[in-house]
């Protein structure tokens, strides 16, 4: 595994504009393509051959995907000119003296934590090798964007209280929001290099509604930290949102009829939940665990070392559970490679689990018969014993009557069969002998003591 795609203690990323080529996007990043299963190993395989040189044209082809198109908060970022004396003017003195609270620098901040903070870079983000990683850490950025939006109360662009150069933020939640992403707290850091343009390698460009990319190093040492924790985060929300939508619209969410259509809203609908909710580190890997059941396969893909690692194929499993994988590797070490690794949580082979499965049940078959029939025989002994005492009363109460009953022959005769050892009896040798000589033996008292008794009534 590259070391781009591992941790490293030793890698820090400071706020400085990122690059300057915009090599995303804004569209790469609301509009994407969520893999559910990925079929194919590359992108070259994925379109037969055919190597596109820019990621915004990807084409999809036999891998399982669907369209998700979340809502575009990448749009007024230019500020644009002046109206009136520049020195009274709202947004040349935020930009000059409060500069988080321009929607431009907001945006910069969030694009910054949720991408380079953690060690992402544009390489991550065109990844054409392995389709699920590249669309994994596209989604991660969206999600995290959207979550730190949220935490820090800001207006999004489409909302009533948005103001693109006075926007309202939280000022103890954004000093949290750099804690947790371990970034720079001064806002002046996350603010447009100049005013109506940025100036970065010698080219002078300016701004655009993509230019928020420019926030995204062009090259990682590594990921941080903090990049592992909040990636694995991105990983459990990606596999909750793709197999509960499924789960809850019974039908796969891949597909153009109404059911895969019903599972691509709940997806939706699910991932605004997801980024509204407050986060509850144990909940969020329970519900991680508890989604793994609907998978079609096991836990096998992996985006990065020390990162949660997800099923390779999440097309809908209405069955519970999948057979025969054990799951229990969730996150990914040193011997795995990135993407899909097929030995990891590896199912026992078919031949040996069914011939497992009867050996340990003829066994405990076998005990169990063996038990209860050495228990039957115990059984009859002891009824043998009883019903002697009985017959001795009994004899002993008869006297006097004149005659004796005549379906007692019979039935010594059928007390004499029930009490012989089953011709299927699986009980020792010696065993049968004890329970047969009891039987007969008490079978002959009882008839000699009712026939005494009877002769001496005569």
């Amino acid at each position: 595994m590259e070391s781009i795609n591992k941790y490293n203690p030793n890698a820090t990323y400071k706020p400085n504009g990122g690059q300057d080529l915009e090599v995303l996007s804004a569209k790469d990043l609301y509009k994407q393509h969520i893999v559910v299963s990925e079929v194919t190993s590359s992108l070259s395989e994925n379109l037969s051959g055919a190597r596109l040189h820019s990621p915004k044209r990807f084409k999809w082809g036999r891998d399982k995907t669907f369209l998700a198109t979340f809502p575009n908060i990448f749009v007024k970022y230019p500020l644009g000119g002046f109206e009136g004396h520049i020195a009274t003017n709202k947004k040349y003195v935020n930009w000059k003296n409060e500069p988080l609270k321009l929607w431009q620098t907001q945006l910069n901040f969030a694009t910054w934590c949720a991408s380079s903070a953690c060690g992402i870079s544009s390489e991550h983000l065109t990844n054409d090798k392995h389709l699920l990683v590249m669309v994994l850490y596209r989604f991660h950025v969206y999600y995290h964007i959207r979550r730190i939006f949220k935490q820090m109360q800001t207006p999004l662009p489409f909302e009533t209280s948005f103001k693109q150069f006075n926007n309202p933020y939280n000022k103890e939640e954004f000093l949290k929001v750099c804690h947790e992403y371990g970034v720079d707290s001064n806002p002046m850091k996350y603010r447009g290099q100049y005013f109506f343009s940025s100036y970065q390698g010698g080219t002078l460009t300016y701004f655009t509604d993509d230019s928020m990319c420019r926030w995204i190093i062009e090259n990682s040492k590594g990921f941080t930290k903090t990049g592992l924790f909040m990636i694995s985060e991105s990983v459990r929300a990606y596999v909750y949102l793709v197999l509960s939508s499924q789960a809850s619209a019974r039908s796969s969410i891949v597909g153009d009829d109404a059911s895969a259509f019903t599972a691509q809203r709940v997806f939706m609908n699910n991932f605004e939940d997801v980024v509204n909710r407050r986060v509850d580190i144990q909940q969020d890997i329970k519900r991680y665990q508890d989604m793994l059941n609907y998978a079609s396969s096991k836990v096998d893909y992996s985006v990065g070392q020390g990162i949660y690692m997800l099923p390779s194929n999440m097309d809908l499993n209405i069955k519970s559970g999948v057979a025969r994988y054990n799951n229990k590797i969730l996150i990914s070490d040193t011997n795995l490679n990135l993407g899909i690794n097929k030995k990891i949580n590896a199912p026992f082979a078919l031949e040996t689990f069914d011939r497992a499965i009867h050996e340990h049940s003829s066994r405990a078959s076998e005990k169990v018969s063996r038990a209860s029939e050495a228990a039957t025989s115990f059984q009859a002994a002891k009824g043998a014993r009883d019903l002697a005492k009985g017959a001795r009363d009994l004899a002993k109460r008869r006297k006097g009557h004149p005659k004796l009953n005549p379906t007692v022959g019979p039935g010594l005769r059928e007390l004499v069969t029930s009490l012989k050892p089953s011709s299927t009896s699986v009980s020792s040798h010696e065993e049968e002998k004890i329970a047969l000589i009891l039987g007969i033996t008490t079978a002959f008292s009882i008839w000699y003591m009712f026939k005494g008794s009877s002769l001496a009534s005569i």
